[in-house]
C-alpha cells in the first residue's frame, strides 16, 4: 500500500506531460492565424482604390463589353437644347411676349437722333437684343455696366462675322448720358434709344434689365428677365445650339 502514492504521483505526471505536449503543438498554428491576421491591409481609401483597381483590371468577357456598352451609352447622350425659359407666375405677367412670339414692330432712336425700325436692324441668323437702363442706383448700373462689357465680348466680337449682331436698347435714361455709360463700357455694337419707353411699353410691363434671342425674322428664342451669371451662360448655350455648335 505504501507504492500506491507514488503510483498515483506517477500517473498526474504522465498525464501532465501529455498535456503539456499537446499544448506546444497547437501553439504555432496559433501564432500563424494571428500573422495572418496582422498580414490583412486596413480598409482605409487609399487600400479600397488599390482593390478597386486590380479588380477592374482584371476584367474581361461580359465585364468589358458592359463597359464598352457603357461607354457607347455615354458618346450618343442627347445633344445640349435651347433652355427653356422657366418663369413665375409673377414674372410672367409682367411679359407681353414670349418665346415663339415676335418681337413688336416699332422705331427707337438711333445715336443721330434720326428714328429707325428696329426690324431693319436684326442680324443675318441671330440677334441678342438687350433693353437696359442705367436706373436709380449704383447696382443697376453697375449691372447693366457688366451685361454691355459681356455682350461685347461673348457675343459682339466672336460671332459677328457667323451671322449673329447685339443691338442694345435704352430705355427711360437721357440719350446723352446712356451713350456715355455705353461708351465707358467698352461697348462697340449698335445702340438705340426708347427714351419715353413706348417700344418697351410693347415688350413688357416692368423689369429691366431683359434680353431677348431673336432668330432672323425677329422671333424669341430665348429670352431672360434679368441679367446674371446664369444669363450669361445660358445666352450663350442658345446661340451655340442655334447655330449647330453644341
Amino acid at each position: 500500500m505504501a507504492s500506491s502514492p507514488n503510483r498515483i504521483w506517477g500517473i498526474l505526471l504522465a498525464v501532465g506531460s501529455i498535456l503539456l505536449w499537446s499544448g506546444c503543438q497547437k501553439r504555432p498554428d496559433a501564432n500563424k492565424a494571428k500573422e495572418s491576421d496582422s498580414d490583412k491591409p486596413s480598409m482605409s481609401a487609399t487600400w479600397a482604390a488599390k482593390t478597386y483597381d486590380k479588380a477592374d483590371s482584371g476584367n474581361t468577357g461580359a465585364d468589358t463589353q458592359t463597359n464598352s456598352q457603357s461607354s457607347k451609352a455615354l458618346d450618343s447622350s442627347p445633344a445640349l437644347a435651347i433652355p427653356k425659359v422657366g418663369l413665375t407666375d409673377s414674372l410672367r405677367a409682367t411679359c407681353l411676349v414670349n418665346v415663339g412670339d415676335k418681337m413688336p414692330v416699332g422705331e427707337v432712336f438711333t445715336t443721330g437722333g434720326s428714328t429707325s425700325s428696329l426690324q431693319n436692324q436684326y442680324g443675318e441668323k441671330l440677334t441678342a437684343l438687350f433693353f437696359w437702363s442705367q436706373g436709380s442706383s449704383n447696382y443697376t448700373r453697375l449691372t447693366a455696366n457688366s451685361a454691355l462689357q459681356d455682350l461685347q465680348l461673348d457675343v459682339a466680337e466672336p460671332y459677328a462675322e457667323k451671322g449673329v449682331k447685339v443691338i442694345g436698347i435704352n430705355v427711360g435714361d437721357r440719350p446723352e448720358s446712356a451713350q456715355q455709360q455705353f461708351a465707358n463700357s467698352g461697348a462697340k455694337y449698335p445702340l438705340l434709344f426708347d427714351p419715353s419707353g413706348a417700344f418697351f411699353s410693347k415688350v413688357a410691363k416692368e423689369k429691366l434689365p431683359r434680353i431677348y434671342l431673336l432668330d432672323t425674322s425677329g422671333k424669341i428664342i430665348w429670352f431672360d428677365t434679368e441679367y446674371s451669371r446664369g444669363t450669361r451662360r445660358i445666352l450663350m448655350q442658345a446661340i451655340q445650339v442655334t447655330l449647330g455648335e453644341k
